[in-house]
């Protein structure tokens, strides 16, 4: 697989926050397993906190797989 358009998991941080850290988000990710994420932006345009959702998308994909 080209590294280039590999998907990061969180595991892939315990060498930066821990195994413990890993674990206790995990854990924390299977009470949010079932809820569905409502995004909602006030910006006209869709600067600002729009910018956000692409990496807010990304960050959710890693937990719920």
């Amino acid at each position: 697989m080209n590294d280039k358009f590999k998907l990061i998991r969180v595991e892939n941080y315990k060498p930066y926050i821990g195994n413990e850290a890993v674990e206790r988000i995990l854990k924390k990710n299977e009470k949010l397993a079932d809820l569905h994420i409502a995004h909602i932006d006030s910006t006209y345009y869709g600067r600002g906190i729009a910018e956000l959702l692409s990496s807010l998308t990304l960050s959710m994909s890693l937990l719920f797989r």
